[in-house]
């Protein structure tokens, strides 16, 4: 009975198929869209086969495909209809008009009707939340704690998302990047959505934020903030779950310079910030350096300011650069923490002394003014025994030195004071050979000359000798780690800029280092990233376990594609 059942209905579902007449329909989400907008075909046939959609070479495929088959009764005829679907994502990468048809292949080719999309310029830095964008099932727009900033002040962005839709799972992210470049710290690092209900202009949403970064642009002027991309996950109700791709809107921020005026003491620094010296030996011992400690505080741009100076009075001598100990954060106020200026001084004389105040200037973004913090004035006393004692060795040195000299003149004298024959005096030799000297001499740097000439083009940088210094420092990866691990890993990215531009004059920093390589064509994106994992694991604001072997991977396949 039930294969009978099962007979009758397959020739009653063949039967209403081919009795159907076959139609393709081709439809598209919108008719006018934005470069870089998500653009989703649909197909609808009554009949099933392999579908083409004619798309031209300016439109990019998205991952975003998904078909199947719905079955309904038409009651006016009875009958049984059954419809196909084919959905295709992508984005159109230029400007333009286009039309585009579908072909369902099951046989012979069925056309589709035309349509007609219009694609027209970005407008990266639209905030507006317009009447259309409301219309969306989703939308997303980014998030600023400032729309103007100062140079040097620290920028929090994020993208918020609005979504009709029953969201379940993140399934990509593109973050939004800030036109001209800027430095960049990630605040979250989380695939985890905080999903919030929320009205807004009447209707409801299910919102969440995503991608917070710390952002120092590394310009003044107006700013685009170029859009994120997100692939999420929804519930319709259906059996399975749907996936949808879209853009968000753009934004933008102004950056405005820095006043006139900034004090000699000024060391770029913008926020908030305190300062402190101390001296802890205050009674200085002649033979031995002591410490001078300055200590810079606070939040803002902190990791940016640069070293400031010991200026010392007569009788102190300083020693070498500073040891610079950061211990600094990334978060929503900048980075913030401590970073101390140890300085090692020695006494040239004995006595009382004074350690100068020291000035340091910094420019608070909220009272809009350049603000100058002064140290108190340290008191000395350098031991003047002891000083004496190293002085009096010293002399003594001396005085030993000038008696030996004064000896060995008086030997000289004695020696002069006999009279000799000039074929045995010390005149004889010279001036017979003298002129074969001068004859070599000539020779000598007559060649010397004509082989600066020749090698006047030869660059003196020995190339070879800096590659297999570099491979050296890579081999030397895998035995670090912590610290010492991505500081070698930084270097590495240096010494290899260095290699390919043939520069020993780039700074080691890396906007030095990222403006180098572009400027040679070379892809920037992966030193970007090494860079800044390198500089998170340094200052310890995230545990960078799980990424270590991936960037060093990253480097040494950099070294390989464009230094070997």
């Amino acid at each position: 009975m039930k294969l009978f059942l099962y007979i009758v209905t397959l020739i009653l579902t063949s039967v209403t198929a081919w009795a159907q007449k076959p139609t393709v329909n081709l439809s598209v989400n919108g008719k006018q869209f934005e470069v870089g907008d998500p653009v989703i075909f649909t197909v609808k046939s009554s009949v099933s086969g392999t579908v083409d959609i004619d798309v031209p070479a300016e439109f990019t495929m998205g991952s975003g495909i998904s078909n199947g088959m719905e079955q309904e009764m038409d009651y006016n005829t009875g009958k049984s209809v059954t419809t196909y679907f084919f959905s295709q994502n992508g984005t159109f990468q230029e400007e333009g008009t286009f039309t585009i048809r579908a072909y369902v292949k099951n046989g012979k080719v069925l056309k589709s009707n035309s349509v007609t999309v219009k694609v027209v310029k970005q407008n990266g830095c639209s905030d507006a939340i317009t009447k259309k964008t409301l219309n969306q099932p989703i939308f997303g727009t980014i998030e600023k704690n400032h729309t103007k900033i100062y140079e040097g002040e620290p920028l929090i962005v994020a993208g918020k998302t609005y979504s009709k839709l029953n969201i379940s799972m993140l399934e990509g992210y593109q973050s939004f990047h800030v036109e001209g470049g800027a430095e960049t710290y990630e605040l979250e690092n989380s695939q985890q959505l905080m999903l919030a209900r929320e009205t807004y202009k009447g209707q409801n949403y299910l919102t969440f934020t995503y991608g917070k970064q710390l952002v120092f642009p590394n310009r003044v002027g107006k700013i685009a903030i170029k859009p994120f991309e997100m692939s999420l996950r929804y519930d319709d109700g259906g059996l399975f779950s749907e996936n949808v791709t879209f853009r968000s809107l753009g934004s933008h921020v102004e950056v405005l310079p820095l006043p006139d005026g900034a004090p000699i003491s000024f060391l770029g620094g913008v926020g908030k910030f305190s300062l402190s010296v101390e001296c802890p030996e205050k009674k200085i011992d002649a033979k031995e350096v002591f410490p001078v400690i300055i200590t810079v505080s606070g939040a803002g741009n902190l990791h940016a300011i640069n070293t400031p100076t010991l200026d010392l009075p007569d009788g102190l001598v300083l020693y070498g650069d500073p040891e610079i100990k950061k211990d600094i954060q990334f978060g929503m106020n900048g980075t913030s923490g401590q970073i101390a200026y140890t300085f090692l001084v020695k006494a040239s004389k004995g006595g009382k002394m004074q350690l100068p105040s020291i000035k340091f200037s910094y420019f608070d973004p909220t009272q809009k003014k350049y603000i100058t913090l002064k140290s108190n004035k340290i008191e000395l006393n350098s031991d003047q025994k002891e000083i004496l004692a190293v002085a009096d060795e010293q002399h003594n040195d001396a005085t030993e030195n000038t008696a030996v000299s004064s000896v060995n003149n008086s030997v000289e004298m004695n020696k002069k004071s006999t009279p000799v024959r000039f074929f045995d005096s010390i005149w004889f030799w010279p001036t017979v050979l003298s002129p074969f000297a001068l004859a070599f001499l000539f020779v000598f740097f007559k060649r010397k000359a004509n082989s600066n000439e020749t090698n006047s083009s030869t660059p003196t940088v020995d190339w070879k000798a800096k590659k297999s210094e570099l491979h050296a420092q890579l081999n030397q990866l895998s035995t670090l780690k912590d610290e010492p691990l991505y500081s070698q890993m930084q270097r590495c990215m240096h010494a290899a800029t260095v290699l390919i531009c043939k520069n020993t004059d780039i700074p080691f920093s890396k906007i030095s280092i990222i403006d180098a390589l572009a400027a040679s064509s070379i892809p920037t994106e992966t030193i970007e990233t090494v860079w800044k994992n390198c500089e998170l694991g340094k200052y310890g604001f995230v545990e960078l376990d799980y990424i270590i072997e991936e960037s060093i991977l990253h480097v040494k396949g950099f070294v390989d594609l464009y230094v070997n």
